[in-house]
This record gives structure tokens, C-alpha cells and sequence, in this order.
């Protein structure tokens, strides 16, 4: 069986032999684009490449990217683990071309990955296309040999894609595979095309078109290729199931929810099993990848995520949090490939423990609510629908679950009614987590062509009086927006920063001039123009107004803290391992933050504690952190060092810590930082790792944070003491004790059982030709122990034929190895056992068997000389 973990780097060094980038998976928050809440396709980290905005170093690039959909028109959360191939995470691998190959090769590597690399008949594949593409279904005729009856033409938005309602765009080509006859379901394009047979596995998408306002399409200068193929399918296809959730992918994860719960995995709970191992698995990663769950915007949807695999989990007799106990599986499944599980881990358990505990008071709170909505109800009575979804939106009470607890008393609810608020929450909800920007881009186009760049105040104030020049609802452009709606502001200035340089954007209020009132969730950055991403909690703003911009003071500093402790950071590394680090990337948030840098090999503890030591000296100092601005060749002239990922413009700000005249740190950056060095509190590296070769990451926090983490440490240290029943100074010799005891048992079991003296029968001898013989007769052993046995002999004698036998009941086992001679085992085994009535089979240096009675060493012993001489035993360089 292929796994996917083999699958995965099958198709990694496939494209790689043919000449593409392969490009590492980005993290599942966007970057720089506001259209998004999450990764969700394979050509996301690309877009602004595709869009003409941005170059790369290549033009043909591969990659296993990261996604999550928890959203959206084909995306319904409420549907995973319901059916076979709806997931909130997944992996899709994707080749790509900037103006390089096109249709023909495409269509070839597609055919050649599927049909030789992994071997695949090519009777069980169909094709389709866009009924115009005309050049697609000659291509698909000449590399594959089909006729047209093989070739569907499909119309609609599923064979032509496009990236919003102008720019790029192109006809789309997709293979399928037919898990057999024996399953439901038509061809594409059919009326029952939606059963399980016929799946789609591969598509590929031709840009070659640019589509105007006026809805015309002119030929791309340079037409792209952007394809996809999820794992998780492909997966089941390798592993010879129609169902992605029997993969390897999510097996164990099923079988540690089955133990931890100590539930059997039955059909009637199929469902929740699938729920719980899918959701684990995308809330893993979302954490990993920085997102925290909150009340708005992603962490919002981690959030729902979460809870949707708590409920399930109440269904399997879940009474206390389990998830931290499943995520385990998921290391142990997916942490080869993905290290950031396993640098996450603390924090990832931390908070699925958090979140389950929170969770269950929210239920129990919900259950109060309950009481008090259907208080006035007689029997038969219906409950609202606002009232229901209340129940479910916001005390997480699941749909079964309140039908069951409604029934209990002979009411129902309003469905529609409830329908219909879920459907207003979604629209409220979307922040444009779809990938098809449909408007949201070319919106943000026009209003950089019609705005001035945004003007960042943020540095002097946190609060200021602005004129709201821009709304965008839902990818429009409007002049107002009201209450219970989300939107994206664009201000003529603002003290909230934007996402950028790795640090997070700002959260905070709006207090309109009017009465409306918003709460900002996120600031990111797009085309020049600083987005406040809100939900107006009362009241509207309208285009023009004045509105007061207020920052969240308190995540600002935490989040000032730990861009501070980034460059005090970064300049300590340099000085400790060398001039040749430089930073590679960074996360800044609240609570830590992330710095990756170029580096080879792990940092010793000496370096830790040294680097450790080195910033919380100049945190000491509580020194005066200088800003000051200049073009940026003076900023480099003068030492200063540029951040990754950061765009500079005419004019750049410089920030120095230390010394004034010879900073301990210089660098560009538009963040927002302390005012002093003081501030940080204190620093402590959490943890290291390796991201990529010659790059290594630290994660590390500051101040409150720190403090917070010290005192877990301590609490962990405190814990570690009672369960060994140790003090401080001799805890490590404890622990060495124990793992020293743990490494002998480990021995001992491998060596396998070892018999009394007085048990054991043996009968050895020595051919002319120097082959070591041995029959040892080992009474109540079992087979398995007596092939360890046998192993550990030949590794005794390199010339030899062992015997192993193992009497019981009036038949005996047996085991027979050979080492350094020609003669194989099963054969060598078969002419011994003649006389004895036995019978076996095996591989050429090990066979096993039984046969009738219980001869003794010294019978077998003579037969197998009496064999070996009739056979002609080897001589001289034949026997090695």
C-alpha cells in the first residue's frame, strides 16, 4: 500500500525531475490578501504571480500545499464526515506554469504521473472538457489513444475557471476515476453524476484568456497552467477505496479516538468518528499555523470547528476533553512532513483542553437558555426559529441535540425560521473566504486607483479622527453599511497597522459621528490601501463620514513586546552563531512569536542560554528605542538591515535599540515596537527547530507571556518531582534511573525469552567444510520467540544451519535459519522432516514448520548431517 506521506513526495520528485520548483507549503493564513481567510487552493501562494504583480526566480513550480475550507458555496462544514470526500483540511498537490508550458505538456505530465509513476489503468480514467476547447480534446486524443466517447464535454463553471470577474481566466480539463461498477453513480455530466462512482481526481486549468469588463476575452500574452489533485482522493484511489476517511490518512487517527473514548467504531457512529479525526486534524493545523480561536474572523471559524468535533464526541460517550488525547495520532500520522505539529504541540493541546472545558460551560449555560425559551410552550407548541438558531449559533447546542431535548417535551422548532437565520449569519460571516474574488479584487484595483495609499498614523496615537472614504460588502463597493453586517473600511488615515513584516495586524472600535459603532477583528494591506476588516455592532457608517479610529491598547503593546524581542533577537543570533544569519521569516502575535533564519544545524543549549542571556541583558538596560526615517540606501549605508517579505518605499523607518551611536540593533521596519527596551520584561526561547535545510526556526515569548510560560514550566517541573518522587537536585539522576531501567527491559524484550538451563535440549556439530550445526530443543516457546532465537544464533556463527524446536501437545514446532551457505532454508527443511512427518515453507534463509512427535536434538541433528552429506554440502568460497 502507498501511503500518502509516500504519495505526497512521489509526486513532489516526479515534477521535480521535470525541471520544476518545488516550492514548500505556505501556512494556512494568507498573506497580504484580504480576499481570504484561509489557504484554500493549491495556486493561492501564486496569484499575484498568475495576476502579473509579482516574479519568482522560476516559471514551472510544483508544490503540496496546505488548504482548509470551512465555508463557502461548495464548502459546507456541516457535510464533513458525512460524506466520502468532504474535508476541512486537505493537501493539494499542484504543478504550475508562469508562461512556460502549456496545454500539450500539461495534459502529459498528468497522463505520465498517473498512468506510469503510480501505474494506474487507464481504463478506469475518463476525461472531460470545455465543450470550446477544442485543442484539449485532440491533445487528450493524441497522448492517450481515446476516442471521443472517452472525452465528456462538460459546460459551466466546473470546466472554466476565472479569477473574478475580470482578468484571468480559462477553460478547465479535469480526469476522473471510476472506483468500479459496483458503486452508484453516472458519468460526468449525467443526471446521477453525483454518486460515488466517478471521481474527480485531477484538474487543470488553461489560462489563456483576459476577460474584460464588457465581458470579451482577448488571448494572454502569456497563457499560465494551474492544476490540482488532492491527496486525500488520490489517497484512496492508490489505497483501493472510494472512501478518503479509509486512507492511512485518517485511520489511526480513528482507531486513537476509539481507544481514548473506548467506544467500537460502529456504522451507526461512522459520521462522528470522520467528524472528530477530520476536524483534529484542521484544527491542528490552523493552531499551528498561528490561529487562535476567538468570537470573529478565523478564529471564529477554528472555533466552530472545534466544538463540531466536541459535540460528535459527546455522542461517543465523551463526559470529559478527549482531544488533546487524539492529537497524538496526528503527530505520529503527519508530524514527518509537517514539523510545525510537533513545534506546536504544547500550545495545540494546551488549547483544545481550554476550548473542550469552555465549551462545556457553554453548553450548560445553553441548557438555562433553553429552559427560559420554552418556558411558555404547552405541548405541541414550536419554537422560533431566531430562538433555535440562537441556541445552536451561539451555545453550540447541536441540531439532534436540541430536536431530541425539544421532543422530550412534545415540541418542535421552526425550521425555516431557523434556516433562514443561519443563511443571514453566513452572509454576515463572510469576510470573502471564497478563492474566487470575484469582485473583491478588481474592488480593491479601482479604489487604489481612486484613493491615495492610506496614511498610517498608528505610531503616535492610538486613537484618531478619520473620513471613512471607502466601504467593500461582500467583494462590492456600497456607500453604507449597517448594522450586523461585516465589511472592509478604507480610511484617509489610521492608527491600526496592517498586517506586514510578519507582524499581525491590529484589532480595536469604531465610533461613528452618528451613533454606529464596529469592532475591527483585523487590519491587512492590499494594493496600498489599509483594510479594517469589522462587524458594525450598531447603528451604520456611511462613505464621508467622520468616524474615531480607536486601537486595542493592550494586544498593541503585547504585540510591540514581541516585535521588539524579534530584533533583539535577530541581532543576538547574528552575534552568537555568525554574520551569515539572516532572517527568513517571522510571525509576531500577542502571546509570541516566530523567527526563522538562515542557519546550519540545531543551536546547542550553550547557544540557547547564550543568545537567552544576550537580550535579556539589553532588556535590562531599558534602554530608549530610536526611531528615525531616511531613504533606504541611507538606512543601509548607516547598517541597518532590511526585513523579510517587507516593501520599501522613497522614505523607510529605522528602529535601533542600545547604544545610540552603536546600536545593538538597526533595522527597517514599519512595525510598531516599545519605547523602551525595558518594556520586554523579560525573554525565553521556547523552542528550535529545523523548517527547511539551513534554516532553522526559534519561537520564543516576552513579558506577561513569559511570565505565563516560567510558571508553566514550573508547574510541569512540580509535577515531574511527585511522580518520581524526587527533589530538584535529584530529579535528572531520577530520570536517568528510570530511563536507564526502561532501556533494559527494552533489551531484555528484544533478546527474546530465555529458557531454563534444565528446559533446554541442544545438540551441535561442525562439518568438514566448517558449517557450524545446532538443534536446540526449547519446550513452550512460541514461534515468533523462536525465529529471535534463531536471529540472534546466526548472528553468532556466520557459517551455520540452526534449529529450533519447540515440542508441545505431541507435535513440535520448528524454525530453521541458514547463514553463509547456498542451500535455502525451505528446501534444507523439507528433506530433514521426512523422517518426522513435518512440513513447512519460508524464504531462502529462514523456514518454519511442524511436524508429528517430539524428536529430540540429537534425532534432527543426524538427520540434518545425513541431509547435508546426501546433498553434498558445500565447499570452499561457495559456502560464504
Amino acid at each position: 500500500m502507498q501511503t500518502a506521506a509516500v504519495l505526497r513526495q512521489t509526486f513532489l520528485d516526479f515534477f521535480k525531475t521535470c525541471n520544476h520548483a518545488i516550492v514548500p507549503s505556505v501556512p494556512l493564513v494568507p498573506q497580504d490578501d484580504p480576499s481570504l481567510l484561509f489557504v484554500n487552493a493549491g495556486m493561492v501562494p501564486f496569484k499575484r504571480v498568475f495576476m502579473g504583480d509579482e516574479t519568482r526566480p522560476f516559471t514551472k513550480a510544483a508544490s503540496a500545499q496546505k488548504c482548509v475550507r470551512a465555508g463557502g458555496k461548495h464548502n459546507d462544514l456541516d457535510m464533513v464526515g458525512y460524506t466520502k470526500r468532504h474535508h476541512t483540511f486537505f493537501e493539494m498537490l499542484g504543478n504550475f506554469s508562469f508562461g512556460d508550458y502549456f496545454k500539450e505538456e500539461a495534459i502529459v505530465y498528468a497522463w505520465t504521473f498517473l498512468t506510469q509513476t503510480l501505474g494506474l489503468d487507464p481504463a478506469r480514467l475518463w476525461i472531460t472538457v470545455y465543450p470550446t476547447d477544442t485543442e484539449a480534446r485532440r491533445l487528450w486524443r493524441k497522448v492517450t489513444g481515446f476516442t471521443d466517447d472517452r472525452i465528456l464535454s462538460i459546460e459551466g463553471d466546473d470546466n472554466f475557471w476565472s479569477m473574478g470577474e475580470t482578468g484571468p481566466c480559462g477553460p478547465c480539463t479535469e480526469i476522473f476515476y471510476d472506483h468500479g461498477a459496483h458503486l452508484p453513480g453516472g458519468l460526468p455530466g449525467t443526471a446521477d453524476e453525483d454518486g460515488g462512482r466517478f471521481v474527480e481526481i485531477w484538474n487543470l486549468v488553461f489560462m489563456q484568456f483576459d476577460q474584460k469588463k464588457d465581458g470579451t476575452q482577448s488571448p494572454l500574452p502569456h497563457p499560465g497552467v494551474d492544476t490540482g489533485i488532492g491527496l486525500e482522493r488520490l489517497a484512496a484511489v492508490m489505497q483501493g477505496t472510494d472512501d478518503n476517511y479509509e486512507t492511512d490518512i485518517f485511520l489511526a487517527l480513528k482507531k486513537k479516538i476509539s481507544d481514548v473514548l473506548s467506544y467500537p467504531q460502529t456504522p451507526q457512529h461512522h459520521a462522528s468518528f470522520n467528524v472528530i479525526a477530520d476536524h483534529v486534524r484542521a484544527g491542528a493545523f490552523l493552531m499551528a499555523d498561528g490561529v487562535v480561536p476567538s468570537i470573529e474572523g478565523r478564529g471564529y471559524v477554528l472555533r466552530r470547528i472545534l466544538r463540531r468535533a466536541m459535540r460528535h464526541g459527546t455522542t461517543l460517550g465523551a463526559r470529559t476533553p478527549f482531544l488533546a488525547d487524539v492529537f497524538p495520532a496526528l503527530v505520529s500520522t503527519m508530524g514527518a512532513s509537517h514539523g510545525e505539529l510537533a513545534q506546536a504541540s504544547s500550545f495545540i493541546t494546551t488549547t483544545l483542553t481550554s476550548e473542550e472545558k469552555g465549551f462545556a460551560e457553554t453548553l450548560d449555560r445553553g441548557e438555562g437558555v433553553f429552559q427560559k425559551k420554552i418556558a411558555d410552550l404547552a405541548p405541541g407548541g414550536t419554537l422560533k426559529g431566531e430562538d433555535a438558531f440562537l441556541l445552536y449559533d451561539t451555545y453550540g447546542l447541536p441540531v439532534d441535540v436540541l430536536e431530541d431535548l425539544l421532543a422530550e417535551k412534545q415540541l418542535t422548532f421552526d425550521r425555516q425560521g431557523f434556516d433562514e437565520a443561519l443563511s443571514a449569519q453566513k452572509k454576515r460571516a463572510r469576510l470573502g473566504q471564497r478563492f474566487t474574488v470575484a469582485s473583491s479584487e478588481g474592488v480593491y484595483t479601482e479604489l487604489q486607483k481612486a484613493l491615495p495609499p492610506s496614511a498610517f498614523v498608528g505610531h503616535d496615537a492610538p486613537a484618531h479622527e478619520a473620513t471613512l472614504r471607502a466601504i467593500v460588502v461582500d467583494g462590492q463597493r456600497v456607500d453604507e453599511v449597517a448594522e450586523g453586517q461585516a465589511a472592509q473600511l478604507v480610511f484617509d488615515a489610521t492608527p491600526f497597522y496592517g498586517e506586514a513584516g510578519g507582524q499581525q495586524g491590529d484589532c480595536g472600535t469604531l465610533e461613528g459621528e452618528e451613533g454606529g459603532r464596529a469592532e475591527v477583528v483585523d487590519t491587512q494591506v492590499a494594493h496600498g490601501l489599509i483594510l479594517h476588516h469589522a462587524r458594525m455592532v450598531s447603528g451604520r457608517f456611511r462613505v464621508g463620514q467622520r468616524v474615531r479610529l480607536v486601537v486595542d491598547e493592550s494586544r498593541r503593546q503585547a504585540l510591540a513586546v514581541h516585535h521588539s524581542a524579534t530584533h533583539l533577537l535577530h541581532a543576538a543570533l547574528r552575534r552568537v552563531l555568525g554574520d551569515h544569519v539572516i532572517q527568513k521569516g517571522s510571525l509576531v502575535t500577542p502571546s509570541r512569536l516566530r523567527f526563522d533564519f538562515s542557519h546550519q544545524g540545531a543551536l546547542t543549549p550553550d547557544q540557547c542560554m547564550r543568545i537567552e542571556a544576550m537580550v535579556n541583558a539589553h532588556i535590562r538596560e531599558a534602554k530608549v528605542v530610536h526611531t528615525h526615517i531616511m531613504t533606504p540606501e541611507a538606512a543601509r549605508e548607516g547598517g541597518a538591515m532590511a526585513l523579510f517579505g517587507e516593501r520599501y518605499g522613497d522614505q523607510v523607518r529605522v528602529v535601533s535599540m542600545g547604544d545610540e551611536t552603536l546600536p545593538f540593533s538597526k533595522e527597517l521596519c514599519g512595525g510598531t515596537h516599545v519605547r523602551n527596551t525595558g518594556e520586554l520584561g523579560f525573554f525565553k526561547i521556547v523552542s528550535q527547530s529545523g523548517v527547511a535545510k539551513g534554516v532553522r526556526r526559534l519561537e520564543a515569548c516576552a513579558a506577561e507571556a513569559a511570565e505565563a510560560y516560567v510558571r508553566h514550566l514550573d508547574q510541569v517541573l512540580g509535577q515531574a518531582k511527585t511522580l518520581l518522587g524526587a527533589s530538584l537536585e535529584t530529579l535528572t539522576d531520577k530520570i536517568d534511573t528510570v530511563l536507564q531501567e526502561k532501556k533494559a527491559l527494552s533489551l531484555r524484550a528484544k533478546q527474546g525469552p530465555q529458557p531454563s538451563a534444565t528446559q533446554i535440549k541442544e545438540a551441535t556439530a561442525t562439518t568438514p567444510s566448517g558449517i557450524f550445526l545446532c538443534v536446540r530443543q526449547c519446550p513452550g516457546i512460541s514461534m515468533d520467540d523462536l525465529r529471535v532465537m534463531v536471529d540472534k544464533l546466526r548472528d553468532q556463527n556466520p557459517v551455520s544451519v540452526l534449529v529450533m524446536l519447540a515440542p508441545q501437545g505431541g507435535k513440535t514446532s520448528v524454525v530453521l535459519g541458514v547463514h553463509g551457505i547456498s542451500l535455502e532454508a525451505p528446501s534444507l527443511l523439507k528433506t530433514v522432516f521426512k523422517a518426522f512427518e513435518g512440513r513447512g515453507g519460508g524464504k531462502a534463509s529462514l523456514a518454519q514448520g511442524a511436524c508429528v512427535g517430539e524428536p529430540s536434538s540429537d534425532e534432527v541433528l543426524k538427520a540434518l548431517e545425513d541431509t547435508l552429506s546426501s546433498m553434498r554440502e558445500p565447499e570452499g568460497e561457495g559456502v560464504l
